[in-house]
């Protein structure tokens, strides 16, 4: 309970910044949106073997602040302060939380152009359990800093957009480990932190009123401040130089929408994913993702949203001693999410959440099976 007050109340300190701000520039009002939906989960640490899976009580809180000013026609200001909570009740170490703020201008020029900067601060809280679910012997406690200038431009039924990105991971450096030996020691285990650029490209084309189309295409690299590795090109050979560990990921993803009617939509997006790493050529992957969603408003008050989601993630240079000699490491993963809501009142939406998740590898140490389901309200000022 500690820790949920801790969350609450720096969060409300954020929010009351943020009012007062907005309201020493213009008089609009922020808006509030508030979710809270008790969970239940049937597997929290991931465990691959069913007769070991945890269920626990998960209280999942998502809050946000936003007020908007528009200072000129041109010229518009976007800021927001939000918290994501997820409380596990009598598991605390699988507690994670993000609090930030984020701020975006804008600005038009001409009739039909945009520059956007998007500026985000936030903290997380998360603790580090790999995918078969052992607790390790950190918490990623970390800070976040994203910076993003973005372009947009739409000529008929064509909208081009652009952007570059900088994001920089700060975690806490606290974590210690002991060595055991003549003599005890307690060694700095190396950190996390790393940097990134990010560069996207977005086209999209509204063929008609009912379908619209749009092609994705982002390129990421990545660098680690402390991670140091054998290079890809000498190998582990004595006298030769380390590098710090970096990777290249290229990211291509088409989208495609279909409105029936005002009421009913469908959408579905298929992506590729390559990571070049030079970590010893263990982490990269190719990525294959395909994901269907449905929308549909059934009257004034309901609303349900349907997803299924697809992925096949392939590591070429990942081996190990429980696949067949001469195979590669895979995990395909299924998804599978329905949302629905009911509108009690311009201020108040009941919730429905349920999640099928399953991940399935040809090494069973990664398996895991999780089912989530819960009723929670939403609240909107």
């Amino acid at each position: 309970m500690m820790y949920y007050s801790r969350t609450i109340v720096t969060f409300l300190i954020t929010v009351f910044t943020c009012i007062s701000v907005a309201a020493a520039v213009a008089h609009n009002r922020p808006t509030l949106d508030l979710s809270v939906i008790p969970l239940r989960e049937s597997n929290i640490y991931h465990s691959y073997d069913n007769a070991l899976e945890t269920g626990a009580l998960v209280g999942y809180i998502d809050a946000n602040v936003k007020w908007q000013f528009k200072q000129n026609p041109r010229v518009r200001h976007k800021l927001k302060a939000y918290l994501n909570d997820n409380v596990y009740f009598n598991y605390s170490n699988r507690n994670r939380s993000s609090i930030g703020v984020m701020y975006i201008p804008s600005w038009q020029y001409m009739e039909n152009g945009f520059l956007f900067f998007e500026g985000n601060l936030s903290r997380r809280n998360k603790d580090l359990i790999d995918d078969s679910g052992q607790n390790l012997a950190r918490t990623l406690k970390k800070w976040e800093t994203f910076l993003e200038l973005s372009h947009r431009y739409t000529i008929g039924s064509f909208r081009l957009q652009q952007s570059f990105s900088y994001h920089n991971v700060n975690y806490d450096e606290t974590d210690t480990l002991a060595v055991n030996g003549p003599d005890t020691v307690l060694v700095k285990l190396k950190s996390y932190d790393y940097h990134s650029y990010l560069w996207q490209f977005r086209i999209r084309y509204r063929a008609s009123r009912k379908i619209s189309t749009r092609f994705i295409f982002q390129s990421e690299k990545r660098y680690y401040d402390e991670r140091r590795t054998y290079t890809i090109q000498y190998g582990a050979v004595k006298g030769r130089p380390f590098e710090i560990r970096n990777f290249r990921e290229n990211r291509f993803s088409w989208w495609i929408h279909y409105r029936f009617t005002h009421r009913y939509k469908v959408s579905w997006e298929t992506e590729f994913t390559r990571r070049t790493d030079n970590f010893e050529n263990f982490y990269g992957y190719d990525q294959w993702q395909h994901r269907i969603s449905f929308d549909s408003k059934w009257t004034r008050r309901h609303a349900t949203t349907t997803t299924f989601r697809f992925k096949r993630k392939s590591y070429p240079y990942y081996f190990t001693s429980r696949i067949p000699a001469g195979e590669h490491v895979f995990v395909e993963y299924t998804d599978f999410q329905l949302a629905h809501s009911y509108r009690l009142s311009e201020l108040v939406t009941l919730l429905v959440t349920i999640r099928n998740y399953n991940k399935v590898s040809n090494d069973w140490y990664f398996d895991y099976h999780n089912f989530t389901a819960g009723l929670g309200v939403r609240l909107t000022y």
